[in-house]
């Protein structure tokens, strides 16, 4: 998954990334910090890599609209 980001992941995102695509279906609800969107991220770009998807759905809190609204 490294070879299709711009930043390498930390251990624990590696294995969270891993788990998630190895899952049918999956959730991150670590503590605030702990890389789940790097972990998200980094499953997207490598099932977009792989041609199985092709957009993504960010489920979260009214507080994180900001952030998407760049």
């Amino acid at each position: 998954m490294n070879e299709q980001m711009e930043r390498r992941l930390r251990d624990k995102q590696m294995r969270d990334a891993f788990f998630m695509c190895a899952m049918k279906r999956a959730g991150n609800f670590s503590v605030p910090g702990s890389g789940k969107t790097s972990s998200a991220l980094a499953v997207y770009s490598f099932l977009k890599y792989r041609n199985l998807v092709d957009r993504v759905v960010v489920i979260g809190p009214k507080k994180c609209i900001w952030f998407m609204d760049g």
